[in-house]
């Protein structure tokens, strides 16, 4: 817990000065990098002990997605910086696809816990979805959040709602290309949910999508 609250503070203040002073980023991510190294195998561990009920502890839950997103957050690769920084970066990030891929169905499977909560597995997901542009990632990250807009119970259903509405939120541009597989295979359904908070979701879901792309009529058909 003191490890996770230290890092935290890391990369609130890596956050905060990312944009401010450039002289010294690369040697801040490399910092930070060693770090995440360390948490991500207690991470990557926790997630399914929280998942199968045996850990119940709701604070150290978020707490554990909030470092999650926030290292999303900083670990750009210097994709942001402006490009005279870019090289000094470039070769720091740590997370990678196969880190990705690893983390999306770990987080996909906390969308029932905590529903009264905030939303940091949304956040955690907008973050992910936000620090890449690969095409594999985004399509399992899609996919897995698709899918479980499908589950038999309706908190969890909403729960995907979010992440999907946060992820489009966070990443339009690249998930374009994943249209025809939300909207006709599992928006279409949702407009018609039993349930009416599900179903006004989904709606705004649909509505934010097609403020990018135009009307998407043709794929609720």
């Amino acid at each position: 817990m003191v490890l996770l609250h230290v890092m935290m503070g890391l990369l609130q203040k890596f956050r905060v000065s990312h944009f401010i002073v450039t002289r010294n980023v690369a040697d801040q991510q490399h910092l930070l990098s060693p770090y995440i190294g360390i948490l991500l195998p207690h991470i990557e561990e926790l997630l399914p002990a929280y998942a199968s009920g045996s850990i119940q502890d709701e604070a150290l839950w978020t707490l554990l997605l909030e470092v999650l997103a926030k290292s999303y957050e900083v670990d750009d690769g210097g994709e942001q910086l402006n490009e005279s920084y870019k090289i000094a970066t470039d070769n720091v990030a740590f997370w990678t696809d196969q880190h990705h891929l690893k983390m999306i169905p770990l987080l996909t499977a906390q969308l029932p816990l905590f529903p009264t909560a905030p939303t940091p597995v949304s956040t955690a997901f907008a973050s992910l979805a936000g620090s890449t542009t690969s095409t594999p990632v985004l399509k399992a990250l899609n996919t897995s959040l698709c899918l479980a807009t499908r589950s038999d119970e309706s908190v969890v259903r909403m729960a995907a709602l979010k992440c999907i509405d946060g992820v489009w939120e966070k990443q339009p541009d690249e998930m374009i290309q994943f249209v025809p597989e939300t909207v006709s295979e599992f928006l279409s359904e949702l407009l018609e949910d039993e349930n009416s908070d599900v179903e006004n979701m989904a709606r705004k879901v649909l509505a934010r999508i097609e403020g990018l792309t135009g009307s998407l009529k043709e794929y609720l058909e």
